[in-house]
Order: C-alpha cells, then structure tokens, then sequence
C-alpha cells in the first residue's frame, strides 16, 4: 500500500510539474508577440504602443501636427530604455496583454497622466495582468516610481484588501444564513 502511495504521488507530483512548466511556456508565449530585430520608427500606429525595440528602448506613439492642420498619429523611439536583462527587447505587447491591464493601443506618449485616472492600479494589478504581463507592469512601475508611487506595494495593499472584504463577506453570508437553532421552533413533519 505504500509503494502503491508512493507511485502515486509521484505520478502526481510529475504531472503537477508537466502542468507547471506548460503554464508557464503558454504565459511566455502569450505575454509577447515575438518580432526579429525591428525599430520602432518601422511599426504601424496600431502596434507602437508598449512594444520594445530590439535597441531597447521603448517605442511611443506621437502626434504630428501637419502643415493643414491635421493631426497624425506616429510611432517613435523614446528615450526610455528597458534593462539589458529584461527579455522583451525586440518584442511587441499581445493584444491579451492589452486586454488583461485594460490599456489602449493608442496611448500617446510615455507620462504618468494615467495615475489621474480613477482605479487605474486595479486593472494593472489585476492578477491576470500583474503576473503575465511583466513589460506592461514595469512600464507602470517606473512611471509610477517617478511620481514617488509604489505600484508593487499598492499592488499588495490592493490584494490584502480584497481578501478582507471577501473574508467578510463570507463571515457575513454564513452568520446570516445559519438559522439560530435555540431560538427557533422545531420543524415538525406535516400530517396530510
């Protein structure tokens, strides 16, 4: 019985691991859409924001006022560069990605203006964005830290904070439908 066990664990401890490591492979391979070697000056509009020329440096888009007066949207090479280390270089942001921190692909220029916004930290620190999504967060990371916020440590209050209410609410839910068996009548069975 316990060789029986032992296999048995084993087998799940193994298809524990397989399930990690193919989690892990299909998280890597939807966080980014991989392009080989691409200036951001080459993007289209609808791609230029959050992707990281394989320079580095992080693409923006721009508006460009025309001689009539029109306005055009272009994409251009900021002056704000990722780590050497960091495996997004030469890579554009998967439109899950985009859609898991509720960002917009028409995002003008790099600047913390966002941290106006009303509940802009709940979509980044989403788990679905914060754990998948490592170019987004430390974009707004940095942005963040220049205007002296903290998205890591708000990103955990946020997390606390959630557990508490829903731990309250089930307190709550489970206090307000346990009937009080002292106080109330026994229920006898209905004669027909």
């Amino acid at each position: 019985m316990a060789r029986l066990r032992s296999n048995f664990l084993h087998l799940h401890t193994s298809a524990a691991l397989a399930y990690l490591l193919l989690s892990i492979t299909f998280v890597l391979h939807c966080s980014f859409d991989v392009v080989d070697g691409f200036e951001c000056e080459e993007l289209p509009v609808e791609e230029c924001a959050f992707a990281v020329s394989s320079s580095g440096a992080r693409c923006v888009l721009e508006t460009n006022v025309m001689r009539e007066g029109s306005v055009e949207l272009e994409c251009q090479t900021s002056e704000v560069a990722v780590a050497s280390s960091m495996p997004w270089r030469g890579q554009k942001e998967s439109a899950d990605c985009v859609d898991w921190c509720g960002v917009d692909r028409k995002w003008v220029g790099l600047s913390s203006d966002f941290l106006s916004e009303r509940d802009w930290h709940r979509r980044i620190c989403a788990p679905a964005c914060f754990l998948n999504c490592p170019n987004i967060v430390n974009l707004f990371t940095n942005l963040a830290e220049g205007e002296g916020v903290g998205l890591t440590a708000l990103c955990e209050a946020q997390r606390r904070l959630s557990r508490k209410l829903i731990q309250s609410s089930q307190e709550e839910l489970q206090t307000a439908y346990i009937p009080d068996t002292a106080s109330s009548p026994a229920f006898a069975p209905v004669a027909l």
